[in-house]
């Protein structure tokens, strides 16, 4: 009698009477078959995806995840959370001063001028404005990183302690400036005050 010969790796027989390797099926999507002359699949592991006639299971590449063992391909991550190693079974929530789109596998940084003390932001729109009265000098902040110095105010969105702008981004509108003649701004003014009656305030002026 001749031996019979071994379903190779990937595919499977739980049958009677083959006579050609070609004849073995294909392993499931969501199994593998790691072994010669398998009678049935193996689960795919969680973290992992396994396509028809799978030998091993592939991690799940960056951006995506794998919840439960069995899957044929891995899901991608949701908008607000972040998928960074390949074979991740939970996605990781996006860290305060970022922002994280679907699919995502590294958080955006809130640009300057923004911050962020929350997590699980999807857009950059969704970065706040830097507070009134202070600066945002660096990207993915989860905090101000100081007050406007005297002299200056600083509405909203300000970069640097003592800087003029008025520009439209998405989180709004960042306004900043010099303080006008006629007005004072003490360090971290949101808005300059007027000068009383009888003074005068040069442009720049810390005090009446």
């Amino acid at each position: 009698t001749i031996d019979p010969v071994r379903c190779p790796a990937g595919t499977y027989n739980n049958g009677f009477n083959l006579k050609m390797a070609s004849e073995c099926a294909p392993c499931d999507a969501g199994e593998f078959c790691d072994e010669t002359g398998m009678t049935d699949g193996k689960t795919c592991l969680e973290g992992h995806y396994c396509i028809v006639g799978s030998i091993d299971p592939e991690p799940c590449p960056w951006g995506s995840f794998g919840a439960i063992p069995g899957q044929g391909a891995c899901e991608l991550c949701p908008e607000r959370f972040t998928c960074q190693i390949p074979g991740t079974v939970t996605p990781s929530p996006c860290p305060s001063g970022a922002y994280c789109a679907a699919n995502n596998s590294s958080p955006s940084p809130c640009p300057i001028g923004t911050y962020s003390p929350s997590q699980e932001l999807a857009a950059e729109g969704e970065c706040l404005l830097c507070a009134p009265g202070r600066y945002c000098s660096s990207v993915g902040l989860t905090s101000p990183s100081g007050e406007c110095l005297a002299g200056f105010f600083c509405q909203a969105g300000a970069s640097a302690p003592s800087e003029s702008v008025n520009a439209s981004v998405s989180s709004g509108q960042r306004v900043s400036g010099l303080c006008p003649a006629g007005y004072y701004c003490k360090r971290g003014a949101d808005v300059p005050i007027a000068c009383p009656p009888g003074t005068f305030c040069e442009a720049g002026a810390a005090l009446p």
